[in-house]
């Protein structure tokens, strides 16, 4: 495994910094509070073209595509793990579900 490190400290470093990054545009999240106190939250940024962030008011169609694939991967990951166990089928059909909205999605 020694292989996979980056044994650069300079280059590590920046990396580390990258991925900090990553990681707090990954968790920032909006508040909304509708008229009958529910709260909801909703994340402001997404990886769109180029792997660049983006806040989510300004993405094109090219970056919604993108949105769009990595959702479904995420679903066929569930789907796929969750066909190893027994009794997860109305989750599975839940999730089928979910990859036929998407699909629609325009």
């Amino acid at each position: 495994m020694h292989q996979y490190f980056n044994w650069d400290n300079e280059k590590a470093a920046e990396q580390w910094r990258m991925q900090q990054a990553r990681i707090l545009l990954n968790n920032i999240e909006v508040e909304i509070i509708s008229g009958g106190g529910q709260k909801e939250y909703i994340t402001v940024y997404e990886v769109g073209a180029q792997s660049t962030y983006k806040h989510i008011a300004t993405l094109d169609k090219t970056d919604i595509e993108i949105v769009k694939a990595n959702i479904k991967a995420g679903i066929m990951y569930w789907q796929t793990k969750l066909k190893r166990y027994q009794n997860f089928d109305k989750a599975i059909q839940a999730l089928n579900a979910a990859m036929g909205e998407i699909e629609n999605i325009s």
